[in-house]
């Protein structure tokens, strides 16, 4: 495993792995395991101050991944989610089923294939295998179903009703903070991402 050791504002030794695991060795020569939250951690690509969680605050590395490997932008991700629906009634759902079970084996949805996209797991940072894209697509199905489930509740009651204006108004609410999550998250991540605690990242020279 490849590593570089550098000195941190507080003079430890601070032992970097090409995977972004930290060992900072102490005065006195004890090694302190540290996480992905260190004060001190710098971008590789961006050179800022990396922040809180799996991807840089500034330019989007995504921890672990070769440099420039980077989250894919909202806009992008809302771009994939639409080719997919197109796709999918271009293909009459036939085609894009069979598509899609073949490209889950490498992290992708038609879509992402084409756009040179891919969902990485953040727990082992490789590729997200096929059963995870099958839990990804489930709780994407589920966040969605909650939407229609509401809606027919407020038909049921009657639009008309004060509880069934609150359930189609609740129903484009949370349908449009699912949709829309991505651009709030700082990690890019939609919903049914951080069930399946994976990342779409931008993957143009297939490295990952």
């Amino acid at each position: 495993m490849n590593a570089t050791e550098t000195t941190s504002s507080s003079g430890e030794n601070i032992l970097r792995s090409n995977k972004d695991t930290f060992i900072a060795t102490a005065p006195g020569g004890r090694q302190i395991a540290v996480g992905r939250e260190q004060p001190d951690k710098t971008c590789e690509r961006c050179g800022k101050r990396w922040g809180r969680g799996p991807v840089c605050r500034s330019c989007k590395q995504v921890e672990g991944l070769p440099v420039g490997i980077v989250a894919s932008s909202p806009l992008k991700r809302m771009a994939a989610a639409l080719l997919d629906i197109l796709l999918a009634i271009v293909t009459l759902n036939v085609g894009y089923a069979i598509w899609s079970i073949v490209v889950m084996f490498n992290g992708q949805t038609p879509a992402q294939q084409l756009l040179k996209m891919k969902c990485v797991h953040l727990g082992d940072h490789e590729t997200a295998g096929w059963w995870r894209m099958v839990g990804r697509g489930f709780g994407r199905t589920a966040v969605l179903a909650v939407t229609a489930v509401a809606e027919f509740q407020a038909i049921s009651l009657g639009t008309a009703t004060a509880a069934g204006r609150a359930l189609e108004i609740g129903a484009v609410v949370w349908l449009l903070g699912a949709l829309f999550w991505c651009f709030l998250d700082r990690g890019r991540q939609q919903l049914w991402d951080k069930l399946a605690n994976t990342v779409v990242v931008d993957d143009p020279e297939r490295v990952v």
